[in-house]
Order: C-alpha cells, then structure tokens, then sequence
C-alpha cells in the first residue's frame, strides 16, 4: 500500500485534465507516471519523508505567510518527487542528475530553491556537498542568499553546525557548502 504522496496526485490530476496545465507540464508529469508504473524505476519513499519532514520544519519569514510552516504545494512536491525521490532500479542511482524548472513570478521560486538547496547541502548525505543557487541579477541573488540564511538559522539556532556567513552557507559535519550567485557579477562565477 502506497502512502498517499501529494506529487503523485499532482501528476494524476493534471493528465487527467482535473488540473490544468500546458502541454509540457502535462507531458512530464505524464512520463513521471510511466516511470511509476515501468520496472526499470521506482519511488523511494522514505527520501520523500525525509525531505518532506525537513521542509516542514522551516517556516517562511517574510510576507503574509511569515511564522507558517513551509509545507510543499502540490506542484512543489511533484518537483521533489521528480529529482530526489525518483531512482532507477537497476543501481539505486537517482533518475535525474539535473533538472531545470521553470515558474511563474510571485509562485515561491525563491522559497523552494533555498529549501532543496539546503536539503541538498544537509540532509541528501553527500560529503562535501557544492550547491549553487544561480540567479539573474544581484539583487535577486541577495534575495536567494537571505531565504537560505533565514532557513539555516531556523534549522541551527545556536549556530553549532550551520555557519552562515556573508555569501555562504557552510554545513561543518560534512563541509558541505551552498552558495548564490549572479549572471551579471564581476567574478568568473558571473559567466
């Protein structure tokens, strides 16, 4: 018996036509399906608990939502069953190396990316993780940077072991880092 994942209820509805949504989001979430049912992969569940029960623990800090649990939407959750919860049976290998998501102003882009970024850097159990947040200007590069600061000092109040510092976040158990940086800086990282 499958627990009950929001993402894959996504993925349902929109092929369905319950959910509207373009003809790639419906193509994807259409394949993500067949990936479900085909041999070759399957859905880790307790990667998706893990990562659920992470998120859930950060709350948003800004805004109208300020002091509310970051609870996934559906959408958002389809997302992180597609890049860190989807694994090829074969190796036990993660489907997906890279992923690229597009989505609308004013949806939450910042909020998700400092999020998985962070679960990237912590709880995905790589050592010496190098996340990198990208973003198209500075100023939306700040943005990045203090969503992931305020989420880290959310997770490790007393700093014991998540440093955040002026353009960096370090994890110390695993020396595991995340980043953010602009197209349009100064530095190399800028190309």
């Amino acid at each position: 018996c499958r627990m009950e994942i929001k993402g894959v209820k996504y993925a349902e509805d929109v092929v369905s036509g319950k959910i509207m949504a373009c003809q790639w989001v419906t193509l994807a979430c259409q394949r993500f399906l067949d990936d479900l049912n085909s041999p070759d992969y399957y859905l880790d569940e307790n990667k998706y608990r893990t990562i659920t029960a992470f998120t859930g623990v950060m709350k948003h800090y800004a805004s109208g939502a300020a002091g509310t649990p970051f609870i996934l939407e559906p959408w958002e959750d389809f997302i992180v069953c597609n890049i860190f919860c989807l694994y090829r049976v074969e190796d036990r290998r993660r489907k997906y190396k890279s992923a690229h998501i597009s989505v609308s102003r004013k949806n939450g882009k910042t909020t998700l990316a400092a999020a998985l970024g962070l679960f990237g850097m912590i709880g995905d159990g790589e050592p010496a993780a190098s996340v990198i947040v990208a973003a198209n200007s500075r100023e939306q590069a700040h943005i990045d940077y203090d969503c992931a600061a305020a989420f880290a000092r959310q997770l490790d109040p007393k700093r014991k072991n998540l440093k955040v510092l002026r353009n960096e976040i370090v994890f110390q158990k695993n020396n595991a880092s995340l980043k953010v940086i602009s197209a349009d800086a100064s530095t190399g990282d800028g190309l």
